[in-house]
């Protein structure tokens, strides 16, 4: 349900500039097009509701719904502590490589975060169907856009990038795989929310329509 994106993450804080990667090819159009299928979601939801009567109750779905959304949100508030100022971008770039925190685990933590999101939004509306297309049209969409975040990182860190990307898994983390870049350190807690305020209001006020109002 946001556009954020993980090489964002990797995005210095220092004004220092770097080479602009040439932006070509489907990856490039997945990269500027990744938000889309958070807007869709949401059209759907609201569509579904507007147009029929609200499905039967069920408990299983929402509490899914909650720990996807709960899981998501989580992971998106730990992944912004290592980010620093910017966690979402229209330019695929990456001044340095940000290891620390989710990002020592996986390569696409915020990624995976919005998937949680995006997850557990239908299932909180009692709708696993739209929760199961949404669920592959994010993994797509996110792992098209991925692949070409990876390619921009190679070429623009092509050490620290190539140790990162081959000690770093980029969806699931495996045992014995351990980030070979030196971390960076975290930002404060306040900071983190003030920056994730945006998010963090938008889950909330989704969360108590769907459980309260419909």
């Amino acid at each position: 349900m946001t556009e954020s994106s993980d090489l964002a993450g990797r995005e210095a804080q220092d004004p220092g500039s770097v080479e602009e990667p040439v932006r070509s090819g489907i990856g490039a159009v997945f990269f500027s097009l990744r938000g889309l299928p958070g807007l869709a979601l949401a059209a759907a939801i609201v569509a579904r509701y507007l147009m029929a009567p609200p499905p039967p109750p069920d408990r299983v779905a929402v509490l899914a719904g909650l720990v996807a959304l709960g899981g998501g949100e989580a992971m998106r508030l730990w992944s912004r502590r290592y980010i620093g100022r910017r966690s979402s971008t229209k330019r695929a770039r990456v001044r340095i490589l940000i290891t620390g925190g989710p990002f020592a685990l996986v390569r696409n933590p915020i990624y995976i975060g919005n998937i949680g999101l995006a997850v557990g939004f239908p299932l909180l509306a009692r709708l696993p169907w739209l929760a199961a297309l949404s669920l592959v049209a994010h993994a797509i969409v996110y792992g098209v856009a991925a692949s070409h975040e990876r390619d921009i990182l190679l070429q623009q860190h092509p050490d620290d990038g190539e140790q990162y990307v081959r000690s770093v898994p980029a969806w699931i983390p495996r045992p014995g795989k351990r980030c070979e870049v030196a971390p960076s350190g975290p930002v404060p807690w306040s900071e983190v929310l003030m920056r994730e305020r945006n998010v963090l209001l938008g889950v909330m006020s989704g969360v108590l329509l769907l459980v309260f109002w419909i």
